[in-house]
């Protein structure tokens, strides 16, 4: 399934681009995301990322290699991961590219995500697509917060990934959604 999300935030592309190379930055903005360890060339990261999705927890540990172009501000990773408690696995394929936006920086991302196993139920329907966007918004949150401040390691790491937070959202951003229904929109919209 093909995932397309971008953020904007108040920094340099000079600025985001070496954020966004520092894995250590990248795990503090987000919730639940450790590293364990970092080739010496910082090519392949290993990792494990924690969360709760309705009843199910899961714990994915695995590994990401990465490529990165300096000269566009691009860069790609293919990861895979697993979760024994669940019997779930994960890969994904993802490309990122930093572009200007006025005095802000937009990053484009496009993910290509499969699912096997028990949660694999979540990627059917739009639900994982608006966990995806608001997995996004937290991240340009947390890294607006990071690039925003003096001493980027002294702040603390993003907190625990909150499902009940995360879906409540989702619900009423549907709900607002719906409530608005048709109104403003053109003709075959």
């Amino acid at each position: 399934m093909e995932l397309r999300q971008d953020f904007v935030v108040q920094a340099s592309p000079e600025r985001v681009w070496d954020a966004l190379k520092d894995f250590e930055l990248i795990a503090a903005c987000v919730p639940g995301t450790e590293i364990l360890a970092v080739s010496e060339d910082g090519a392949e990261v290993t990792g494990r990322i924690t969360a709760k999705v309705g009843p199910i927890s899961a714990a994915f540990t695995g590994s990401a290699k990465v490529a990165r172009d300096e000269g566009s501000r691009s860069g790609e990773v293919e990861g895979t991961g697993a979760d024994r408690a669940s019997n779930s696995r994960a890969t994904v394929r993802m490309t990122y590219s930093v572009h200007p936006q006025g005095t802000a920086t937009r990053t484009d991302i496009v993910a290509d995500l499969q699912l096997k196993g028990t949660l694999a139920q979540f990627s059917k329907g739009p639900i994982i697509h608006d966990i995806a966007a608001a997995m996004t918004r937290d991240f340009a949150t947390n890294l607006q917060a990071r690039l925003d401040a003096h001493d980027v390691g002294a702040l603390p790491r993003a907190k625990p990934m909150n499902p009940l937070v995360l879906l409540w959202r989702i619900i009423m951003a549907r709900l607002s959604g719906s409530a608005r229904g048709t109104a403003g929109r053109g003709p075959g919209e």
